[in-house]
């Protein structure tokens, strides 16, 4: 677990690039997190912000895939630590 929180002021792109700078440098080079956060983050913008209000079935499967990328980092990064 990374552990930290985001405050109110903190957007959520400033908050993915904080997220991956608190993991391990390789963990974030072999995993690809930034990507899945990144690609997380817009997916909720587009959610929360744009005309479509659900994820079809091949973008609930890119929502699992994303955070199973993120929770290898995660544990990647907590194992070289």
């Amino acid at each position: 677990s990374l552990r930290i929180r985001r405050p109110d002021s903190e957007t959520l792109r400033e908050f993915s690039n904080r997220a991956s700078q608190s993991l391990d440098a390789e963990a974030v080079k072999t995993t690809g997190v930034q990507v899945a956060l990144d690609a997380l983050g817009d997916l909720y913008h587009r959610l929360r912000f744009g005309q479509s209000q659900e994820l079809d079935e091949s973008e609930q499967r890119q929502v699992e895939q994303h955070l199973e990328t993120v929770e290898l980092a995660v544990k990647a990064s907590a194992n070289r630590r």
